[in-house]
């Protein structure tokens, strides 16, 4: 089977090299993108096969969709061009394009089996977390095609595709909101003497290990707080910080901001 990449930014090479830890056969791996020379930087890291056209990538059996919403929207109309007139059409099409809902690629590929997939940039690490939706026209095959070149990257799970703007919240931006975090902690220990460096490393293993914590107990988040509270301890008074100057409600707005943001570049 032959798998055409359209587009190789961040996350579409991160895909390709789990791809290819996962087992896949890096010849049966078609990559096209503007930018030659990270392109070419790509093929000789993981021996895929580059081609010089987008005509090339739609004559895959597998297409992934890596682009850019914007760059989907102003190439749409000659993206259905090329695989209407394409001499061997994908049997398959996987979108990874943010706010791009199954009926707008619908207008793009027609009757075509089409999978919406929302991954993060923790696809790097191989932690990333994944979910995905699938039109009418899908089989039971292309959803374990689906689960077999994500589950390389973290874990994946079904999505209802009226839940994909709070996914695309709670799973593709939060990484940032993570990444402040950490840093806020570091500054605040540096504030405390102790060297950027090490403060930085300290807050991303505290949170790598609080998040292991959640993940591994039955326990709901807030018991888990609880238990880092004693009483008129000192992580209280910080807990008490943290919720007199609106931690959880900050959070409530950035997710309901993303979510906006979501439903615009889809157009809703």
């Amino acid at each position: 089977m032959k798998y055409g990449f359209l587009g190789a930014g961040n996350m579409g090479s991160a895909i390709i090299r789990g791809m290819i830890k996962g087992g896949f056969d890096p010849k049966e791996i078609f990559v096209y993108d503007l930018l030659q020379d990270k392109l070419d930087l790509l093929a000789e890291e993981c021996n895929i096969k580059k081609i010089k056209t987008e005509e090339e990538v739609f004559e895959c059996d597998v297409v992934i969709i890596a682009i850019k919403p914007i760059i989907l929207d102003e190439n749409k109309v000659r993206i259905k061009e090329i695989v209407t007139k394409a001499s061997k059409k994908p049997k398959f099409f996987i979108s990874i394009v943010v706010g791009k809902s199954l009926d707008y690629l619908s207008g793009i590929f027609e009757k075509s089996p089409i999978a919406r997939v929302m991954t993060n940039v923790n696809a790097m690490t191989g932690s990333a977390t994944t979910g995905y939706c699938m039109n009418e026209y899908a089989t039971k095959e292309q959803d374990k095609i689906v689960t077999d070149i994500f589950s390389n990257l973290g874990i994946i799970t079904p999505i209802e595709e009226t839940s994909f703007a709070a996914f695309s919240a709670i799973a593709g931006s939060s990484p940032a909101f993570c990444y402040m975090f950490i840093e806020a902690l570091a500054r605040a220990a540096v504030r405390g003497g102790i060297p950027k460096p090490l403060a930085t490393k300290i807050a991303a293993h505290t949170v790598y290990g609080s998040a292991k914590m959640v993940l591994g107990s039955e326990k709901h988040p807030l018991e888990l707080c609880d238990m880092v509270c004693s009483p008129a301890g000192t992580t209280i008074q910080g807990v008490c910080s943290l919720q007199k100057d609106g931690f959880e409600a900050s959070i409530h707005n950035a997710v309901k901001k993303v979510m906006q943001r979501d439903c615009e570049i889809g157009g809703n």
